[in-house]
């Protein structure tokens, strides 16, 4: 079901203001793409909250990331490419409206991120024996960026993507051991198969991911960024984007965490770098 039958089949449900912001969108969705909220508010004869209260009534954190969605339902993306494209934009405008979606995709991860849970992450990968890093697909890259930030804290550290890997590297995790997974939707079946391991054996488990993800019911702690790709766009990277900017944030916390020890092993890193540079050279 696309967004606009959703909302059709809604709409006798809003309450009367919302009802006619929907009525101003049914009528002219693709000119509703490209109308400020002022507008809208105008043409629905209700205010701007009311514009506003509407979007998150359909599932969006405001007017730009309910246009997206918008926009992926509309089959707007250059053919499911990106979210916030049209098939026939030209490139300077293609590159500023990929440039805009990635940037409010960023921006929505301070607004939807819990940071008592972040600093309890932190604490658990400050204390960590090990710490596995899994994601299916797309998310295994993140995953494999995870690794490559977090063993430089000495953090003995794995990132795998073949789904059998990673349950037998799950299985040796134990107490004071951590399971990281990664995921835009939460669902893959080997994710299932790697916290129930991991959990067996003691281990905690993080969930980075979208709110509602089926995984975040067995995790130990969950970070969410709000969902800003369609299901249906044929490359989902705006999620992607949010998940690297989670682990991240992460790193700086648990760099700052672990203090003058953690800065001093960093640069011991970049000399060895520098080092080798300069042999090459």
């Amino acid at each position: 079901m696309t967004l606009l039958e959703r909302l059709r089949e809604l709409k006798p449900q809003l309450p009367p203001s919302e009802a006619c912001v929907a009525e101003v969108l049914l009528q002219q969705p693709h000119a509703f793409m490209r109308t400020p909220v002022a507008e809208i508010a105008r043409q629905a004869g209700t205010s701007q909250p009311t514009v506003l209260r509407f979007c998150r009534t359909m599932g969006a954190s405001g007017l730009q990331d309910f246009k997206l969605k918008l926009a992926a339902s509309l089959q707007l993306g250059g053919g499911g490419v990106h979210p916030a494209v049209a098939g026939d934009d030209p490139l300077p405008v293609l590159a500023h409206k990929v440039v805009e979606a990635s940037v409010r995709a960023l921006n929505s991860v301070g607004t939807s991120l819990d940071l008592g849970v972040v600093a309890q992450v932190v604490d658990k990968l400050a204390a960590a024996r090990r710490v596995d890093f899994v994601g299916i697909g797309q998310s295994a890259l993140v995953a494999q960026d995870a690794k490559l930030k977090f063993f430089r804290f000495g953090l003995v550290c794995e990132a795998h993507a073949d789904p059998s890997l990673q349950a037998m590297s799950a299985s040796t995790l134990g107490p004071g051991d951590l399971l990281v997974l990664i995921s835009a939707s939460g669902r893959s079946p080997e994710l299932f198969d790697a916290i129930a391991l991991a959990r067996a054996g003691g281990a905690a488990v993080v969930s980075i991911g979208a709110p509602g993800s089926p995984v975040d019911a067995l995790a130990d702690h969950v970070l969410h960024a709000l969902p800003v790709d369609d299901p249906d766009t044929h490359m989902p990277m705006l999620g992607r984007l949010q998940h690297l900017l989670i682990v991240d944030l992460l790193a700086v916390a648990l760099a700052q965490r672990l203090g003058e020890p953690g800065r001093e092993r960093l640069a011991r890193l970049k000399q060895v770098l520098a080092g080798r540079r300069r042999r090459r050279a």
